[in-house]
């Protein structure tokens, strides 16, 4: 019996602009509302490089480190740990000129 009252409701609703225009203005003034907030994350993948036969790098960003790691179907290999303000080039050290 409650798919009959359901049903009712769609059947007279139908192609009706009058009953569907103010419920879509209405849901979409709620949905302009939410705000969806992106939790930050302590891994993230910045880059990767192919290298073939299912090889690759990876640069990983984790916490406060940026990691150069190199994948293959048997092994992640850590290639180069790096703190986050050396990997900006921003750690103070003077690189001579040659």
């Amino acid at each position: 019996m409650h798919g009959e009252a359901g049903a009712g409701v769609a059947e007279a609703a139908g192609n009706n602009t009058a009953f569907w225009k103010p419920l879509w203005s209405g849901m979409k003034q709620v949905l302009t509302k939410v705000q969806v907030r992106k939790k930050d994350r302590a891994l993230s993948l910045q880059e990767t490089l192919p290298l073939g036969e299912r090889r690759f790098l990876a640069v990983v960003r984790w916490e406060n480190e940026t990691l150069l790691v190199g994948v293959t179907p048997q092994a992640i290999t850590l290639l180069e740990p790096r703190a986050a303000k050396e990997a900006r080039g921003l750690s103070g050290k003077e690189e001579p000129e040659g």
